[in-house]
């Protein structure tokens, strides 16, 4: 829904409005929007790469924006439609503490085996630290692998990985983990 065209009809935007936590209205106007920075009606990876890159403009940001890219497209053909674009802005900017800790599960879960391995919370974070400029990817006080091992202790895994339930039940007792979660809630 949404690629290659023009306008929503009423039953679409209906549809929208159901599976998020957007207004008729506010669909209606992020569609136009859409559509007039993607009038093919899909945003490429490339182009999400780019919003992404100007967002974040003095870190490195295309690696990140490849994991959180990688979430949005649920139909796994490198562009993303309005429908995708929106649930996904639902879901981490208004969606519940539920919704925004699935969306956390998944951006590390980067093979989607249903499990959070040790070297994928690595990849991500050191991803992270590459887009808010930090260098090789580590901060000052603490890298990507004592941070990745600092959280999977708080989880009460030193071994193995991490379930989706496991981490969805952790994260929810984990009030610096759930507070991290919650503090961009509202921004769109």
């Amino acid at each position: 829904m949404g690629a290659r065209q023009g306008k929503l009809t009423l039953s679409q935007t209906s549809a929208i409005a159901r599976k998020t936590r957007f207004s008729s209205d506010e669909i209606t106007t992020w569609h136009a929007e859409f559509m007039r920075d993607c009038p093919r009606g899909l945003l490429s990876r490339d182009e999400f790469k780019v919003i992404f890159q100007e967002i974040f403009p003095f870190g490195k940001s295309d690696l990140f924006a490849d994991h959180v890219f990688n979430v949005f497209d649920r139909s796994s053909d490198n562009n993303l439609t309005f429908t995708e674009y929106i649930q996904a802005l639902s879901a981490t900017g208004r969606g519940s503490i539920d919704e925004k800790l699935a969306f956390a599960f998944r951006l590390f879960d980067l093979n989607r085996d249903g499990v959070i391995h040790r070297d994928e919370m690595i990849q991500v974070i050191r991803s992270i630290n590459l887009m808010i400029g930090g260098g090789n990817g580590g901060d000052e006080d603490e890298g990507p692998e004592e941070k990745a091992s600092r959280i999977f202790a708080s989880f009460k895994k030193l071994d193995g990985g991490l379930t989706e339930t496991e981490f969805l039940d952790g994260a929810r007792n984990n009030p610096t983990i759930y507070r991290s979660l919650t503090l961009y809630t509202g921004l769109v």
